[in-house]
């Protein structure tokens, strides 16, 4: 697999096209990176959609800008662990910012449990 230069790094929050869920459109939101820096040396990564407006459920994350290690979140969001897309890094846009440590570990936690069998 061919090698790209541009440095994705795991936890980065950038601005993207995503697609809705039907691929009848795109818009433009923040994104995390969710694929580990080896992946992200390749041209696609996988990312977590980010929202402003979302019903509170299992899956989601809720982030602001004390969630993050460093950049700047113009308002709370939410880290939608259930929307995951498989992406071409020349689509990333602009980085904004880097979640935090103990912020995507639970994200992580969060993703895992989609796969949990429901009780």
């Amino acid at each position: 697999m061919e090698k790209i230069f541009r440095k994705i790094k795991q936890k980065d929050i950038w601005l993207s096209p995503f697609p809705f869920s039907d691929f009848s459109e795109t818009k433009i939101r923040p994104v995390l990176v969710m694929s580990n820096n080896n992946i992200n040396n390749n041209y696609d990564i996988i990312v977590c959609a980010i929202t402003t407006s979302i019903k509170e459920n299992q899956y989601i994350v809720k982030i602001d800008n004390t969630n993050l290690e460093e950049g700047y979140l113009i308002c709370s969001s939410s880290v939608r662990t259930e929307n995951i897309l498989k992406i071409n890094k020349k689509l990333l846009i602009k980085k904004i910012g880097k979640l935090n440590n103990q912020t995507f570990e639970l994200v992580i936690e969060k993703f895992k449990s989609i796969f949990d069998e429901d009780l």
